[in-house]
């Protein structure tokens, strides 16, 4: 993978508020919620920490052509708040 494809890891340590990109990720940190918007993007979230009470919200026209790996706690749900976004899982499925 290059440039834009590459998957990004976050410091745990850094994030305390909303998390809001880039993506794809693998967020092992804590965050109060994880915010998809405007953008999209083929890769996958993945969770291995904690979003605790927002959860994961998907607005304003994102795509993500991928899928949401919870293997932490998303407390709050997945969200997909309009109807111009969209979660396209290459599986057909939301892994949790």
């Amino acid at each position: 993978m290059t440039g834009a494809e590459q998957e990004r890891v976050v410091d745990p340590e850094r994030v305390i508020v909303a998390y809001t990109g880039p993506y794809p990720v693998t967020f092992s940190g804590t965050t109060t919620a994880m915010v998809v918007s405007n953008t999209s993007f083929s890769g996958s979230i993945t969770i291995s920490g904690t979003i605790t009470p927002g959860g994961i919200t998907v607005e304003n026209a994102s795509t993500i052509n991928g899928e949401i790996v919870d293997n932490g706690v998303i407390a709050g749900g997945i969200i997909v708040a309009d109807t111009k976004s969209s979660i396209r899982a290459d599986s057909g499925h939301v892994e949790a």
